[in-house]
């Protein structure tokens, strides 16, 4: 059985709607979050993908290597997101 998108919302839809329908999302939507909120979820998010790649890396150590491609491609976009959040990583050393 493939297991699609429109599948897991008919299914889910419940969880979909708490997952993504809270006021900071919205706030954030609108344009109208405050400063200080947005720095923290950054910050968070940050240390977030930090650990994240950590256990990425542990994966593949054991992964079988057809899955490579994948999981580097995966490693890549976080690379990108930790380049991007250098200001968290000055801001968490302080």
């Amino acid at each position: 059985m493939t297991i699609t998108c429109k599948l897991l919302l008919q299914n889910h839809a419940q969880d979909w709607q708490e997952a993504t329908v809270h006021p900071f999302l919205e706030q954030c939507q609108l344009g109208i979050i405050q400063p200080q909120q947005f720095n923290t979820w950054l910050m968070q998010d940050y240390l977030f993908v930090v650990e994240f790649t950590r256990m990425v890396g542990r994966v593949l150590a054991s992964a079988p290597p057809e899955h490579f491609d994948v999981i580097l491609g995966g490693l890549a976009v976080l690379r990108g997101c930790l380049k991007s959040r250098g200001c968290c990583k000055k801001a968490l050393s302080v």
